[in-house]
């Protein structure tokens, strides 16, 4: 037999649950709008770094080349001694 006080309490406990769910619904949404963000600022980031790195290997292209032939050699001997 449930008792006056039980009801309280199991009414108290669902409201509480109720709320815990809801709080638990707006932190993910939180942390969902914090990561597109996030997401969105490296995207803008890599964006800028690629048009950079674009325009450099147009100004300097037989530089660029002698820097990855000298990478590639080096790349070549390490692997070469293992």
């Amino acid at each position: 037999m449930m008792t006056t006080e039980s009801i309280a309490s199991e009414t108290s406990f669902a409201g509480t649950k109720a709320v815990l769910v809801k709080d638990v619904k707006v932190v993910l949404g939180d942390a969902r709008n914090s990561l597109h963000d996030a997401r969105m600022a490296v995207a803008e980031k890599a964006r800028v770094a690629a048009k950079a790195t674009d325009a450099y290997v147009k100004a300097n292209p037989w530089k660029v080349l002698g820097v990855a032939a000298a990478a590639g050699l080096v790349a070549g001997f390490i692997s070469r001694r293992r």
